[in-house]
């Protein structure tokens, strides 16, 4: 290790205990700082892709949020369900969290830089330790005593175990061409990136780490429509916490990992090695947010069927076909991969077959939309202080009543289908007043069945769309905020009222998209 441009001692800064202290002090806090980075880039990436705005309130441009979110889930109560397996529940996200931290141990920041940057068995000691974090999840499925717990543990159970065959299979590749099992002798010797030399190993550990670490599409975990919150549905405040901060410190160790077996870790020119390293470890996590924001969640019979039926044969296929490289080019030169190159895409042609797919054009064309998207204008608004206008023929929200040309014939309650229109009135002809006129709200569907019936049109829809309350006798309106003065009518039911109401406010960029009606 060296610090400008002077060799340092591997012990430094003093010691056996002063080293790991130092170390461990250090990594501790670069976990937490990456995770949330990680969660405010997240939050903001997948909301350019949907056309938002993402954090905006907690800082400039949302940077504390990720404190604030912190903060309230500190503070929630702590509740254990009366039937659970209560050592079991409390340890689970201890071990969950801590199975992950260890990692980092081995991790090479810059030659030399970390707490056992250049073990001889790195890959070996990541694998086995990355597994561990299994057993936090299956404690927390357990210990709970919910069903929908122990379903999404045990599954959870059957994705590592399925994918982590070819996603080792994948790295026996990158040993093979190293022949060490140290990543920072691994870092060495990639004078050209292994993501461009092996492909196809790099598409199969992606894929595999992406499943172990239960991103979309696979997060199966925490299916909502299954399983509702998956194996962490009776976790609350600090134990959720510990689970939400070992996920988000899973996906820095796969931006890491991924970063240093196949983007040449902390090489790069100009730039110190170690920002060489955060740049392309943030650029991965980028991608895996892209592909969340891209693709939808798969069924869990497909994500078992792809790994078995498709990474399985292709990984063993790619093993072989490196093997017989190394054996004609001992050296494995650089202009291989042009060949492996080729050879990935008819292998992923051919093995896909079954599952139609072709070259994956159709994936592509999704991720292509999804970055279009984020470079365009988000289409949200900075409420309250800016307001859409909504369209002419607005329905629902509110109504608008005119008592001067109101008869009291009590049609529009006769329509409305759940009797929710009240209306007195005495007297007859031109000397009939309405002494009574309430809409209940709460229970009003706005079908707008009441304002067609009208006959002299006193009653319509208006443009507002806000109509939140506190009190349920609020939502009973009467005369006075009927006819209040401001409110403006819709078209709907009332075309004359057309060509004086405001332009909609669209959400789509007309220059984009001529073809959208005014």
């Amino acid at each position: 290790m060296s610090i400008l441009g002077k060799p340092v001692s591997p012990s430094w800064p003093g010691g056996y205990w002063g080293h790991w202290g130092f170390w461990a002090i250090l990594l501790l806090a670069f976990d937490l700082l990456l995770v949330m980075a990680f969660i405010w880039l997240e939050r903001r990436w997948i909301a350019r892709v949907q056309l938002r705005l993402g954090p905006n309130r907690a800082g400039p441009f949302g940077l504390l949020q990720p404190i604030a979110d912190a903060v309230k889930i500190l503070l929630k109560e702590d509740i254990v369900p009366q039937r659970a397996d209560r050592w079991v529940h409390f340890l689970a996200p201890l071990v969950a969290f801590s199975a992950t931290a260890f990692v980092f141990v081995v991790i090479p920041f810059q030659e030399g830089a970390g707490l056992v940057p250049d073990l001889n068995v790195g890959i070996l000691y990541v694998l086995a330790i990355g597994l561990l974090s299994l057993i936090g999840i299956f404690m927390a499925g357990w210990g709970s005593a919910n069903k929908f717990s122990l379903v999404a543990s045990l599954r959870a159970v059957a994705q590592i175990i399925s994918y982590e065959i070819p996603m080792m299979l994948a790295l026996v590749a990158v040993i093979m061409v190293t022949s060490s099992l140290s990543l920072q002798e691994i870092i060495r010797q990639q004078h050209v990136p292994f993501v461009i030399l092996l492909p196809l190993s790099f598409l199969i550990y992606f894929i595999g780490a992406l499943t172990e670490i239960q991103r979309t599409p696979m997060d199966l975990l925490e299916a909502e429509s299954e399983l509702v919150t998956g194996y962490h549905i009776e976790y609350s405040g600090m134990k959720f916490a510990l689970f939400y901060l070992a996920e988000y410190t899973e996906a820095l160790i796969v931006s890491l990992l991924t970063a240093i077996l196949f983007l040449s870790g902390w090489k790069g020119p100009l730039l110190p090695p170690f920002l060489w390293l955060l740049i392309k470890v943030v650029l991965v996590f980028m991608v895996i947010v892209w592909i969340r924001g891209t693709f939808p969640r798969i069924r869990i019979d497909q994500l078992m069927g792809f790994s078995w039926k498709f990474l399985l044969p292709l990984s063993i296929l790619n093993l072989f076909i490196i093997g017989g490289e190394l054996i004609l080019l001992p050296s494995f030169p650089g202009w291989l991969a042009p060949v492996n190159i080729a050879i990935a895409g008819l292998l992923i042609y051919l093995c896909s077959r079954p599952f139609r797919i072709g070259f994956g054009l159709g994936l592509l064309k999704g991720l292509a939309t999804t970055i279009r998207n984020a470079s365009r204008i988000p289409i949200t608004t900075q409420y309250p202080w800016e307001k859409l206008n909504v369209s002419r023929r607005w329905r629902g929200q509110e109504f608008v009543w005119d008592p001067e040309k109101c008869i009291g014939c009590s049609v529009c309650a006769q329509a409305c289908p759940h009797g929710n229109i009240t209306v007195i009135a005495s007297g007859k002809g031109k000397e009939r007043v309405v002494e009574k006129f309430e809409i209940d709200l709460g229970k009003c569907i706005y079908c707008g069945l009441c304002v067609e019936a009208c006959p002299t049109k006193s009653l319509a829809f208006g443009l507002g769309y806000e109509s939140a309350r506190t009190r349920f006798s609020e939502l009973v309106v009467g005369q006075e905020e009927l006819a209040a003065p401001g409110k403006v009518p819709s078209a709907f039911a009332r075309p004359e009222y057309e060509a004086e109401l405001p332009q909609q406010t669209l959400l789509v960029n007309q220059k984009e998209h001529p073809w959208e009606s005014p």
